[in-house]
């Protein structure tokens, strides 16, 4: 994440660049029930905590049992009192950097059954040749699932009656059962001990699915013969999922990239508050530079809020580049322009990541001409977007419908890519 203009060593004549000063590293989470603060302090101990290639100014502040020293700060720029800033000491060359987390799990809670399988549905009925080659497997899985779990229920729907009617009592009492019925309750104790008696501490470690393998051994050993066993097993293994996995990690997806009714609301909530953060890191004069990092589906929220905010506080017709920038970007227009395609070389690149540096530092320093406290004043100050385990991968099945489907968005600049779309002289 560094100036791609210090690591070729080359520069235009008079580009002389203003160094960074103070960084903003925000972090957008995944999905998933995520703890406020969890993502970006295992963020911050991966990046800056352990790694030992950092140089600082102090060379006090580096521990080698326990890292880079950073300090947690109380800010409410993120619009929430639970989530704070991380703050890190200078490097070598004098700049400072922030860490701040896009929390947004808390407006995502509890996705209504109907949106998830609205979304789910979608997933099992899209066109098969829609699907890029790295999801194959993983959709053919999902699919296989999905198969069982219909079987499964009509099973049980088949069974009703047996299940209803079966002597559950005279099976476990059955003298020949007794190993299994052993084996369930020495389960259940292994589990309640520890939280009857200070004296069984030491089984609190003990993994909870040890447990569960006694159990279903036991009950195993004694339902065997029983087709309607096998069957409510299989049934509490498909709610065991859903609950466990399904609904916390896929009903966020659900509520975020389905844009129905019932979603509007929380989409809108999630906007305001990531689009709240972006905007006070642009009004702070403090920061000179902002990294945008974003995993999973908060890869896509990202994605959203940058193209909000380029609307916002972008080099457009309502907020019109300056001389010098409008040059930069003609630049970088004009090397797509000339390089199409996007199959390019590690030398292509390299020269296509310096002119974006260049239009990138000449936006950043120029002012909007917005009344102050507005976003805009201090330009453009976003350098990178780095996305982790990002769905954008496979947006054409996951966000379009299919390849032409996306292309047209991306025509209609609804979805924009890296290189872009060129503008023209008017912008346009």
């Amino acid at each position: 994440m560094g100036n791609p203009e210090k690591k070729s060593g080359k520069t235009d004549a008079g580009d002389a660049q203003e160094p960074i000063r103070r960084q903003a590293i925000v972090v957008v989470h995944g999905q998933g029930e995520q703890r406020p603060m969890g993502t970006i302090r295992d963020f911050v101990e991966t990046l800056w905590t352990r790694n030992y290639d950092i140089k600082l100014q102090d060379v006090r502040l580096h521990d080698k049992q326990r890292g880079n020293r950073s300090w947690i700060i109380p800010d409410d720029k993120g619009g929430l009192y639970d989530i704070q800033r991380i703050t890190c000491p200078a490097l070598e060359d004098g700049r400072r950097t922030d860490f701040f987390e896009l929390y947004y799990a808390d407006i995502f809670s509890g996705t209504p059954l109907g949106t998830l399988w609205r979304w789910l549905r979608r997933l099992l009925w899209i066109n098969p040749a829609h699907v890029t080659d790295r999801m194959r497997w993983p959709w053919r899985i999902f699919w296989l699932l999905a198969f069982c779990a219909v079987v499964l229920l009509g099973a049980i729907a088949v069974s009703a009656r047996d299940i209803f009617q079966f002597d559950w009592v005279g099976v476990i009492t059955d003298p020949e059962v007794k190993p299994g019925v052993y084996l369930a309750l020495g389960a259940v104790v292994l589990l309640l001990l520890p939280r009857l008696t200070p004296l069984a501490n030491m089984l609190s470690g003990l993994p909870a699915r040890i447990a569960g393998v006694l159990g279903f051994a036991g009950l195993a050993y004694i339902f065997w013969p029983y087709p309607v066993f096998w069957y409510l097993s299989g049934l509490w293994v498909e709610i065991f999922l859903a609950a466990r996995f399904l609904l916390p990690y896929f009903g966020d997806a659900a509520s975020y990239l389905s844009a129905h009714t019932e979603t509007v609301d929380s989409r809108q909530k999630v906007w305001s508050r990531g689009l709240g953060l972006l905007r006070a890191l642009h009004d702070d004069p403090a920061y000179d530079r902002v990294v945008v990092v974003g995993h999973s589906l908060g890869s896509v929220l990202a994605y959203d809020l940058l193209h909000i905010l380029w609307g916002q506080v972008g080099p457009l017709n309502t907020n019109p580049p300056d001389e010098a920038a409008a040059a930069a970007l003609e630049k970088v227009d004009a090397f797509v322009r000339a390089h199409p395609g996007g199959d390019w070389s590690d030398f292509e690149v390299a020269a296509y990541q310096r002119l974006q540096w260049k239009a990138y530092d000449l936006l950043r320093r120029q002012k909007g001409g917005a009344e102050p406290g507005e976003a805009g004043q201090n330009g453009w100050k976003i350098s990178d977007f780095v996305s982790l385990g990002s769905p954008l991968t496979s947006a054409q099945f996951i966000m379009a419908d299919g390849p032409e489907d996306l292309e047209q968005l991306r025509m209609d600049r609804v979805m924009p890519t890296a290189p872009p779309r060129p503008y023209n002289s008017e912008f346009l």
